[in-house]
């Protein structure tokens, strides 16, 4: 009878239990961070192919991470630069609305205005027990004072030293540069959702689900890469490969696990792995990361871990330095455009000099043919002599005693 009473209550919620929500503010600025939530009772999982955004009736490609937070999923990206009428639109979704399944297509319209948000963030939330970092762009043309503050169980950590600075750090970043700040987590009894708030001339909201005590060790879901930091160095135009490698270090087998790169290092690194079908427990998976550029440059971003309904579950920090390099065994620059015209430059002016060198050896060997004739013509001249050179000499000095003879 109990049980019976139980599953009429559970009808009658569900029957009350509006469709699929997204909540979204309804204008936005030129390059905002997006961060919509997305509620309701799904039948299947929410997936990125089921997610799809238009400008003006037309679809437009956004690169965005979905994850889940308990019953919520969380949709973030960075906004285009584009003003005009936008929607978002989750295709053939299978929810329960009054009483009944169905399965819709869910639109939420918003527009973005003329004015352009100060800075750019490379995530919008994350499912964490671990330290993280978080980088901040400056997208304006003036020098902008981003204030960031956490709640009592975030602290921020010194990028030195790594020892916690407090809850509050003002971060000064000039036009069109990038920051990354580091957070450490205080271990706590219960999982909680708390914030981080970016502020300048715009403010955003960053979302961390702490996971604590309560969330037993079967439903932790955790992965660590070999590197704690990758940082490389490398002569442009050369590119540089570093293996690295991910395991399963949590106690449940993991599933289409993607990995992603930060915005900042798309141009200038290639991964030879992008999806990870299933990683079980304790396994481990190696993949190559591919450094190049054409110039001199210092880029700095992440390789992040998307779990499909946790969102991102690790990151790993990469600082990248590209520079140019006399390389003194060819006696060369390897590298740019100019150097290559340099050496073209160089390898002509050789050229010149050794046409230049070879023209005074056959001047030389002329000299030395004609010096041979002239001896050859005095050893005919002289011939039966046993030593002409001797009669010249003698001669020679004959004829210089000859005026002091007649006096």
């Amino acid at each position: 009878m109990k049980k019976i009473i139980i599953i009429l209550l559970f009808i009658l919620l569900l029957s009350n239990i509006s469709s699929l929500d997204i909540q979204i503010k309804q204008e936005y600025k030129k390059g905002e961070p997006f961060l919509a939530k997305i509620s309701g009772v799904f039948l299947s999982p929410i997936t990125e192919q089921d997610i799809h955004f238009y400008h003006n009736g037309v679809e437009v490609p956004l690169d965005f991470s979905l994850g889940k937070i308990k019953n919520n999923y969380y949709l973030f990206t960075n906004l285009p630069y584009d003003s005009g009428n936008y929607s978002i639109v989750l295709e053939n979704i299978l929810s329960y609305s009054n009483g009944k399944y169905v399965e819709n297509d869910y639109v939420k319209n918003f527009t973005i205005s003329n004015q352009t948000f100060a800075f750019q963030i490379d995530k919008g939330f994350i499912t964490t027990s671990e330290s993280f970092q978080v980088i901040i762009k400056n997208v304006l043309g003036s020098t902008i004072n981003v204030k960031v503050s956490t709640g009592e169980d975030i602290s921020i950590m010194d990028s030195i030293t790594g020892k916690s600075i407090g809850n509050k750090k003002t971060l000064e970043i000039l036009p069109g540069d990038e920051k990354k700040i580091y957070f450490s987590i205080k271990e706590i009894n219960s999982s909680k959702l708390t914030s981080i708030n970016f502020s300048s001339l715009d403010s955003f909201s960053f979302l961390v689900y702490l996971l604590g005590q309560d969330v037993s060790e079967e439903e932790k879901i955790r992965v660590s890469f070999s590197e704690y930091l990758l940082n490389i160095s490398t002569i442009i135009p050369l590119s540089k490969t570093k293996e690295v490698s991910l395991k399963n270090t949590g106690n449940v087998k993991l599933e289409n696990l993607t990995l992603k790169l930060s915005d900042s290092l798309i141009n200038n690194i290639n991964l030879s792995l992008r999806k990870i079908d299933s990683l079980d427990v304790n396994e481990s998976i190696s993949f190559d990361v591919v450094f190049f550029s054409d110039d001199e440059e210092d880029i700095y971003g992440e390789i992040a871990v998307l779990d499909k309904y946790n969102g991102v579950i690790e990151t790993l920090p990469i600082e990248a330095h590209f520079f140019e390099r006399y390389n003194p065994f060819e006696d060369e620059y390897v590298i740019s455009n100019d150097s290559q015209n340099l050496n073209q430059e160089n390898a002509s002016s050789e050229n010149q000099n050794s046409g230049s060198s070879s023209s005074s050896k056959i001047v030389i060997i002329l000299i030395a043919i004609a010096l041979i004739g002239v001896l050859w013509f005095y050893s005919k001249k002289y011939k039966g002599k046993s030593n002409f050179l001797t009669n010249l000499l003698f001669k020679k000095k004959q004829e210089q005693k000859i005026p002091m003879q007649g006096i």
